[in-house]
């Protein structure tokens, strides 16, 4: 497409030098992804996050059958992640729903998710 700046990339390490930071469907099956933001000197100005299972209840963690293994899963409560990029400086813009992107949860049912959600963040300046 002739956007010789666009990089991607699978691990924090060039996130100093990016504008944008899009985890779509993976900050889920992060250890602690806060640690990791607040250990970076500059973050990106834009976050968007896409298919995060958040929910209105206190986190949790499940496990995902990945089909060959099982891993950990975390579930966020919504407003613990909003404060929680409130604090390293971002302001919510947006956010949406993932109508039949979800998660059940068998053993424990009213964990279970029926919609992800996605969410923009922007932050002023450095």
């Amino acid at each position: 497409e002739n956007a010789p700046a666009l990089r991607f990339t699978a691990d924090f390490s060039g996130l100093e030098d990016a504008d944008v930071l899009l985890a779509s469907g993976v900050l889920q099956f992060i250890e602690d992804p806060f640690c990791l933001l607040h250990a970076q000197s500059r973050l990106p100005r834009h976050v968007i996050l896409n298919k995060v299972p958040a929910y209105p209840l206190q986190p949790a963690v499940t496990l995902h059958n990945m089909g060959t293994a099982f891993c950990p899963y975390h579930l966020f409560n919504r407003g613990e992640l909003v404060r929680a990029f409130e604090t390293l400086g971002y302001r919510l813009v947006d956010e949406w729903g993932l109508p039949g992107v979800g998660c059940q949860i068998p053993l424990h049912p009213e964990h279970s998710i029926g919609s992800y959600s996605g969410f923009y963040f922007t932050r002023s300046g450095q």
